[in-house]
Parts: structure tokens; C-alpha cells; sequence
């Protein structure tokens, strides 16, 4: 189910690259060059992620699910604005927008 929706976006995101901008195909080495870094990171990181966020919910009871996904908002939130750097034109408010 995971994969699928990954494939679904590939195949999403492939179209619409082809709508948007029509004739701007990136050349191999530039693809491969950035696939060969890519895939791990996809594979370690966001895959494993969505498969423990769609799979285990169904293990444990909704009260902690719905705990464990508040705390995934707040970390988000967080390092979202710790990564974002201070915009003075705004008062020095951090910006989730960067």
C-alpha cells in the first residue's frame, strides 16, 4: 500500500512536470547524479516513516495515535521554525513560509 502510493505520486508528479513545463527535460548525468543520493534517503527515511504511520496505527489504541501524531505536528512546527531564519521586516518573527 505504501509503495503504491509512492508510485501514484511518481506518476503524478511525472505528468504534471511534463504539463508545466513541456521540453525542459533534465539530461541523464544530472538525474543520476542526484537518484544516486536520493534513493537511499527515500528509502531510509520517508518510506519507512509512512509505512510505520499507516501500518501501525492498526496495533494500538486511537487515544495514543492520535497522541503520538499531535507530537509529530509539534516536532514538525518546531524544527520548521528553528530551521527558518529570523526575517527583521516582520519584527523578527521566524517565518514557516521561508
Amino acid at each position: 500500500m505504501t509503495g503504491a502510493f509512492f508510485l501514484q505520486a511518481a506518476i503524478f508528479s511525472a505528468v504534471a512536470a511534463l504539463v508545466v513545463a513541456p521540453g525542459s527535460d533534465p539530461d541523464a548525468d544530472s538525474v543520476l547524479s542526484t537518484l544516486l543520493w536520493l534513493v537511499p534517503v527515500i528509502v531510509i527515511m520517508i518510506i519507512s516513516g509512512t509505512f510505520a504511520s499507516l501500518w501501525r496505527p492498526k496495533c494500538l489504541s486511537p487515544d495514543l495515535v492520535g497522541l503520538l501524531f499531535m507530537s509529530e505536528i509539534v516536532v514538525g512546527v518546531v524544527s520548521a521554525t528553528l530551521c527558518c531564519p529570523a526575517n527583521p521586516s516582520d519584527g523578527g518573527s521566524s517565518s514557516v513560509f521561508c
